[in-house]
């Protein structure tokens, strides 16, 4: 369309020619309860198989670039308030998705973890195969009403088969991961787990029960899992899911890949949950995933054998280096792998995160498209870009 000028017309312009583009600044901002902090990475997060993702009350936020940074191969659309991705996406993805976003800065960034050096800042453990005491330190085997405290355990936490109340404070995972399975049930309010050291990570499988709520003060306030970026960066660390899950806080993985699945729902029942990890993949099929990590497992899975033998429970044991562990038990073995692929499993964030600090959280959250920004784009142009 031709427009006229008035002072233009002094320099010999006298009509200028208006393109058919629109802009507008962009101001929203949503709370995000799904982020991946990856730049560059393709599949920074992934879902897939029958996973689903359900926030409409909050953001998922991708920083990263690439045009391909969301990649939803799934059989269900992402739902959130807002899915904002500073690449690309592809796949299966709903009208809710907005491309080319700002990029959020990392919020946990100026938080740091407690500098472990030594086994002298152990609390509890390290494992010592010829200090049968060590075992239960950082073991809990079939306990049933085991009480844990705050403090650095070296050489991780272990949980199978116990139910186990941790008190509140901050707990220290050194040089270890943070292991929970086979029918445990741990709880405990006012916690923080921080991951620190070279082998540190979260692992998570089978039937388990857990109800943790973060601090809603403190250093660590709104922070139920905490990974030490300098801890084991580009490790795994995996939540597997069932319907008795209750998190309330973040859990943060700033230089780790998480991965989220299982069967069931998990979080419909927490009131203010986060995920934030270097890169994240949604998935119903996790069996394979922790198949995969139990080759990363082995050092801890002969000091199970070894504890589970004296206490005269039978042994761990495993046909293959990726076969799902069988624990066993008076009566024969159970296998602790469901191996079922094909079931939903969903993520169901359905509140306004950090809306109240006393849910754990605190009052400064990370939201998607922070500050203003400009977009222009061709009225008949989609948001999203075509894969490369």
């Amino acid at each position: 369309m031709e427009k006229n000028t008035l002072l233009m017309g002094i320099t010999g312009t006298n009509k200028i020619v208006q393109q058919d583009r629109s802009a507008a600044i962009k101001t929203v901002e949503d709370v995000i309860c799904v982020m991946t902090l990856n730049k560059s990475q393709r599949g920074a997060l992934t879902i897939e198989n029958n996973a689903k993702i359900n926030a409409p009350g909050c953001s998922i936020q991708v920083n990263s670039s690439n045009r391909q940074a969301l990649m939803s191969n799934g059989n269900y659309k992402p739902e959130a308030k807002k899915i904002c991705v500073h690449g690309g996406a592809v796949g299966n993805l709903g009208p809710n998705l907005q491309a080319d976003c700002t990029a959020v800065d990392d919020p946990y960034s100026h938080i740091r973890a407690p500098n472990i050096v030594g086994n002298e800042a152990c609390d509890y453990g390290p494992i010592s195969f010829f200090d049968f005491s060590s075992y239960t330190d950082v073991i809990d085997v079939g306990e049933r009403d085991s009480t844990r405290s705050p403090g650095v355990y070296c050489n991780g936490l272990h949980i199978y088969d116990s139910e186990v109340e941790f008190l509140p404070g901050t707990y220290i995972i050194h040089n270890g991961p943070f292991s929970i399975g086979k029918g445990s049930k741990v709880y405990g309010e006012d916690v923080t787990f921080i991951f620190s050291g070279d082998d540190s990570y979260l692992y998570t499988y089978d039937n388990f029960s857990m109800d943790f709520k973060a601090p809603s003060t403190g250093p660590y306030a709104g922070l139920l899992f905490f990974q030490d970026p300098n801890a084991n960066q580009g490790g795994t660390s995996i939540l597997k899911g069932s319907a008795d899950i209750r998190i309330v806080g973040t859990a943060y993985f700033p230089t780790q890949e998480l991965f989220v699945g299982g069967l069931g729902t998990m979080g419909a029942n927490s009131p203010a949950l986060a995920f934030i990890a270097d890169t994240m993949t949604f998935t119903s099929d996790i069996d394979k995933i922790v198949s995969e990590q139990e080759r990363d497992f082995q050092v801890y899975k002969t000091a199970l054998e070894t504890i589970v033998s004296f206490a005269g429970m039978g042994g761990i044991t495993a046909s293959s280096e990726n076969t799902p562990y069988m624990v066993g038990s008076s009566n024969g073995q159970e296998d602790i792998s469901t191996n079922v692929k094909g079931t939903d499993f969903t993520t169901s964030i359905l509140t306004t995160l950090g809306s109240h600090s006393s849910a754990g959280l605190p009052p400064i959250l990370p939201r998607s498209d922070s500050g203003a920004r400009l977009i222009s784009v061709d009225k008949n142009e989609p948001l999203t870009p075509s894969a490369q």
